[in-house]
């Protein structure tokens, strides 16, 4: 996909997505990726901005991956929505995802997810990885506001970092 805004209803990725400049991806309704050959891949210098409008926007990736060996600031999502973000299956996804009505849901498999999550609500339930890139705050401006961790929970050691 070249240089450009682009704008879905729906997008459902069953396949390879390249990514050759700098793109705008507006979607409406559910994104969705389920297979193991869904893949979103940078191409050098390229950049991929996805906007989920209000109210019905959704993600729900289960499969494939988004920018697996890329940096995450070469990927934002941003979202408005009030939807679910959903991640699991083996997904690997390297990117800042900005979100903050949504709840942000990873469980089923292992899924990883790498860069960094604003988002109303984080639940995450089995193998699940998720790492915050400390290189995006520098890189990245999310306004004056800086989010910050007040209260992880996990079954088995709930309450521990306060």
């Amino acid at each position: 996909m070249s240089s450009g805004n682009y704008k879905f209803n729906d997008f459902g990725l069953h396949s390879t997505l390249t990514i050759t400049g700098n793109v705008n991806l507006y979607i409406e309704g559910l994104f969705s990726m389920s297979s193991t050959n869904a893949n979103i891949i940078l191409a050098q210098n390229a950049k991929l901005k996805m906007y989920f409008a209000y109210p019905n926007g959704a993600i729900d990736i289960t499969g494939g991956s988004i920018n697996q060996i890329g940096y995450s600031e070469n990927v934002e999502i941003y979202s408005l929505s009030e939807q679910s973000c959903t991640i699991g299956g083996n997904t690997q996804i390297c990117a800042v995802l900005y979100a903050p009505y949504i709840d942000f849901i990873a469980s089923q498999g292992t899924p990883v997810f790498k860069g960094s999550v604003v988002s109303n609500k984080i639940t995450v339930t089995g193998n699940v990885d998720l790492y915050y890139d400390i290189a995006l705050k520098d890189n990245i401006d999310l306004g004056p506001q800086i989010p910050a961790l007040k209260r992880w929970t996990k079954p088995g050691w709930a309450n521990r970092l306060q």
